[in-house]
């Protein structure tokens, strides 16, 4: 029973490994685009207008990622943001671009 235990075990740390190695690991976010990021969505409530700049700066910084699939969420989520705060602002109009 015990080597039976210890057989599984072994099977699941050798499954981990190969996990762990096909896995694809996502490079990190350019920093000038995570901070403006965060900061958008912390003014998102309190001031819209500044939570509009800082994404705009985010799509900015998006846009020149490096990594299509990265670039393209980035990017989406940048515009996200925009949507958001332009409709808190009463901007409908500019939320649909």
């Amino acid at each position: 029973m015990r080597a039976v235990r210890l057989a599984l075990v072994a099977l699941a740390i050798l499954l981990t490994g190969m996990e762990a190695r096909g896995a694809e690991i996502a490079p990190a976010l350019p920093p000038l685009y995570a901070r403006a990021i965060d900061q958008a969505k912390a003014e998102m409530l309190r001031d819209p207008a500044l939570a509009l700049r800082n994404a705009e700066a985010a799509r900015r910084a998006a846009a020149i990622m490096s990594d299509p699939r990265q670039r393209t969420l980035a990017l989406a989520t940048a515009d996200w943001l925009r949507g958001e705060s332009a409709v808190r602002l009463g901007r409908d109009g500019e939320a649909e671009q």
